[in-house]
């Protein structure tokens, strides 16, 4: 059984998304939590990180025949201490939904 992915502290003080791989071996992954755009995840690759993609909570390690199209879901690099990854790679954050204003008719 794999352990669903939770948000961390990393030891080097990081904000972490870890769990299992959710591959037969099932080994431990630590992400860094800000998804990738499709070029960051190819660039991410060329600079030898592991990418998942986060699917029903769980991590997916994506392998070469992966990466032939885009993921429906969230893709994630590999957690590196003191290697942050490049915002030009990165999705930029979603702004906060602002609340619904109620009309009285």
């Amino acid at each position: 059984m794999t352990r669903k992915a939770h948000g961390a502290i990393c030891h080097c003080g990081a904000a972490v998304i870890t769990g299992d791989d959710n591959d037969r071996a099932a080994l431990a992954a630590t992400v860094d939590p800000r998804h990738l755009t499709r070029g960051g995840e190819l660039l991410a690759v060329i600079d030898g990180r592991t990418i998942y993609e986060l699917s029903s909570g769980r991590l997916y390690r994506r392998d070469r025949w992966m990466l032939r199209g885009p993921c429906r879901h969230p893709v994630l690099a590999e957690h590196r201490c003191q290697e942050r990854i490049p915002d030009t790679w990165r999705l930029p954050p979603t702004p906060p939904t602002p609340p619904r204003q109620e009309t009285a008719w």
